[in-house]
């Protein structure tokens, strides 16, 4: 029942859009939860102690967004979350690499 109420406002959100906005934006997201998760991971292997902390930590939002097919469409409803997911990318990258 829960998915059935909280899909209803996606169909009255994706109706509103046109299909070439919704591919846009969904295939972005989709992407930017690609190279998050690959900076999480890459991070989480290489990091120790206190940086894994929090590494551990901004992948946790990582999985959070990407965990699921449902997660997905829920963040991809605004378009700044492929934005945001590619600052989480990067917040990684930089933790892994040590700068």
């Amino acid at each position: 029942m829960k998915r059935v109420v909280a899909a209803i406002p996606l169909a009255i959100l994706l109706a509103a859009c046109s299909s070439a906005q919704v591919q846009r934006t969904a295939g972005a997201v989709q992407t930017a939860c690609t190279d998050a998760t690959a900076a999480a991971s890459t991070a989480q292997a290489r990091l120790k102690g206190g940086a894994l902390d929090t590494a551990n930590t901004i992948a946790s939002y990582v999985a959070a967004a990407c965990g699921t097919a449902d997660a997905v469409a829920a963040v991809a409803q605004n378009p700044t979350t492929a934005e945001w997911l590619g600052t989480l990318a990067g917040q990684l990258t930089t933790l892994a690499s040590g700068s």
